[in-house]
């Protein structure tokens, strides 16, 4: 029997976790390990993320970084790069039809201290890409994982790397993690089953000069044949200010849309949202989602896991996605890390075995539960139709009554601000520590945050 090819200088030929896939997901879990305590004197964890794109970005995903998420990023070190990368916070959700405002409210939920950032996600990625490789994370692009590495009994015990030439190259890992999105390798070769749900619209992206009269915020334009989203963007390079725009479309229309000229597209993006009557369009980065809704009937298979867009697919009317990708990671670092730290001297899997049991058995049903409200929000918002759209200017109208503003502020915090935090790991899973790197606490760090917002709007 020949003997496997050599691993690569880049490729450890074993480390303690395998993370396939380097978007927020993979990244964020990177991050969230690296920033556990550990027993004092104890090495780092040796974490290994393999992604197949060449660098970061490239890949059509939100923007939106709720407070959930943002609680994760701060908790993690990265609260001043969010800002400096040109993050915006979001205060406030207005609500438009034919033109008027209907509603205005604040976006995050009284008692909540974390802010709502907005942050193009290739920006996202390359802070946590730079966070994860401070903290001594091995990230090797332009690989991806061929195949699962099984031990007796079929335990997942590493991973088969291919690169672009073709090679494949074993690299052995106490616990493999698959982050590689809704067509993950790593959850076919598990045979974990997902449940799909396809709608019958899509979201055309792209984006526009910012109007004048517009302020910070999430808008929401409704109209009969698919509402549109505004929010605020980073300056260009020229400083020129813009927005992002969403416009809600008929599934199976991009070739329409795409085929549509500059004047044509500017009419039918201003006939739904009249502020961008003005605005020019820029049309570099402009994608046509399809919409589903996905989730894995198991999260955990033989000792892997898989975790963000390769366990469940969320509509982005509720700008769930990567703040579920990003609780994902951060719960399972607080929950496997220390069986990860406690074991590797003798490597037995018992104790990492029940600590992914318990986080498959916290995290599945409160994705189950953001999936379900975030699809009500969407049968809600993405109806269309005179009859759609008269019931959506009456919620509208009805948010801003007292009992609809009390129906629309539980809602909110349950899509926005976190219901069931983790506990701080005590003295029997973290005796004596040290930081395994330098990052403000969680509390710290939100305040900090909050100064650093009121400068941006001082600004």
């Amino acid at each position: 029997m020949p003997s496997p090819p050599p691993v690569p200088d880049a490729l450890p030929p074993a480390v303690d976790v395998a993370i396939c896939g380097g978007g927020v997901a993979g990244l964020g879990l990177a991050c969230a390990l690296s920033a556990l305590p550990r027993p004092a004197a104890a090495p780092p964890l040796s974490i290994l993320v393999l992604e197949r794109r060449a660098q970061a970005g490239g890949i059509h995903r939100g923007d939106s970084l709720l407070p959930r998420a943002t609680r994760h990023l701060l908790g993690w070190g990265l609260g001043p790069g969010l800002l400096a990368a040109g993050a915006r916070p979001i205060d406030a959700v207005r609500v438009h039809a034919r033109g008027r405002q209907l509603l205005e409210g604040p976006v995050v939920p009284p008692g909540e201290d974390a802010p709502y950032y907005v942050l193009p996600h290739a920006e996202i990625e390359r802070l946590l890409e730079a966070r994860a490789r401070a903290a001594g994370v091995r990230l090797v692009r332009r690989v991806g994982a061929r195949g699962l590495l099984r031990g007796p009994g079929g335990r997942v015990e590493g991973v088969e790397v291919v690169g672009p030439d073709g090679v494949a190259c074993p690299v052995r890992a106490r616990l493999v993690v698959g982050a590689d999105g809704q067509r993950s390798r790593v959850r076919e070769a598990l045979g974990l089953e997902v449940d799909v749900h396809d709608y019958d619209h899509a979201l055309l992206s792209l984006e526009a000069d910012r109007p004048a009269d517009y302020r910070d915020g999430l808008e929401v334009h409704l109209h009969r044949d698919g509402g549109v989203l505004l929010l605020p963007r980073p300056p260009r390079a020229d400083g020129s200010a813009r927005v992002s725009v969403g416009v809600l479309v008929e599934a199976g229309q991009a070739a329409l849309w795409h085929g549509l000229d500059d004047e044509a597209l500017a009419r039918a993006v201003a006939g739904r949202c009249p502020r961008l009557a003005r605005a020019a369009l820029d049309r570099q980065g402009m994608h046509v989602y399809a919409l589903s809704r996905r989730h894995a009937r198991a999260y955990v298979r033989d000792g892997a896991a898989i975790l963000g867009d390769a366990a469940h697919v969320t509509s982005p009317v509720a700008g769930q996605g990567m703040t579920a990708a990003l609780d994902d990671a951060g719960a399972l670092a607080a929950l496997v890390g220390p069986a990860l730290l406690a074991d590797r001297a003798d490597g037995a899997p018992a104790a990492l075995d029940r600590a992914l049991a318990a986080w498959e058995g916290r995290q599945r049903p409160r994705t189950a539960r953001l999936l379900r409200q975030a699809h009500a929000l969407d049968r809600v918002y993405g109806a269309r139709g005179p009859l759609a759209y008269r019931l959506q200017v009456a919620a509208a109208w009805l948010v801003g009554t007292p009992l609809g503003g009390w129906f629309g502020r539980g809602l909110a915090r349950a899509l926005l601000t976190e219901r069931d935090p983790l506990p701080a790991p005590g003295p029997a899973t973290a005796p004596p520590v040290e930081p395994a790197a330098p990052a403000a606490p969680p509390a710290r760090a939100v305040a900090r945050a909050h100064t650093q917002v009121q400068e941006v709007r001082a600004a």
